[in-house]
């Protein structure tokens, strides 16, 4: 009596271990799929993380000389100081100071007068920053002001009563800072002097 039934429950059986099989294999060919757009969406559709900029690799305080400084130091006393002035030279000392993905050169500067014992006619200090470009290019349109005789690579950065001198050129900016302005009997500070070191900083910036 239980014979004609073996064959349709033979067959059943078959069908269901065929259907569990092909279920099983789409499975795991769509879990593949899955990963496969999930690894192509890691690689293509999700945006990089920003790179953070490279640290220059020129020593700030090798951009400007001694020389260099003294002339445009001079440039800044009035002629009574100037001809008082023996040796007309001025003594300088870089150091440079730990500043993030940038660098930076504080100068610090003293006359060499030749009387002894008595303070220098003039000393003080300021400083030249190196930085990728993009730190430059960040600086907002309304706080740039142009250079009188200089180019569109040089500009200064006024805000707040800040301001400070920038050159730009290839992969860099340099930034000078708290150098002092030309002598002008008028009380009005003029350029020239942060020009002329901006251009020869610029001069050794690759």
């Amino acid at each position: 009596m239980t014979m004609p039934l073996v064959q349709p429950l033979r067959a059943f059986g078959l069908a269901a271990i065929v259907l569990a099989s092909t279920a099983a294999a789409c499975g795991e060919r769509a879990h593949g799929e899955q990963s496969d757009a999930a690894a192509a969406g890691a690689i293509v559709g999700e945006p990089d993380e920003p790179a953070e900029p490279e640290r220059p690799p020129m020593d700030p305080c090798a951009l400007l000389t001694e020389q260099e400084i003294s002339e445009q130091l001079l440039q800044t006393l009035s002629p009574e100081d100037v001809a008082n002035l023996t040796p007309k030279e001025f003594e300088v000392t870089p150091n440079e100071v730990p500043w993030g993905v940038s660098r930076r050169c504080e100068f610090a500067y003293a006359s060499k007068d030749a009387s002894e014992g008595n303070a220098p006619l003039l000393r003080g200090n300021f400083s030249v920053m190196v930085s990728a470009i993009a730190f430059a290019n960040a600086i907002q349109p309304r706080d740039r002001r142009p250079v009188a005789g200089a180019g569109p690579e040089i500009f200064k950065y006024q805000s707040m009563g800040e301001r400070t001198y920038y050159v730009t050129k290839g992969r860099y900016a340099a930034s000078l800072t708290d150098f002092r302005g030309i002598y002008d009997p008028t009380g009005q500070s003029q350029d020239g002097a942060r020009v002329a070191l901006l251009r020869r900083i610029a001069e050794r910036l690759p």
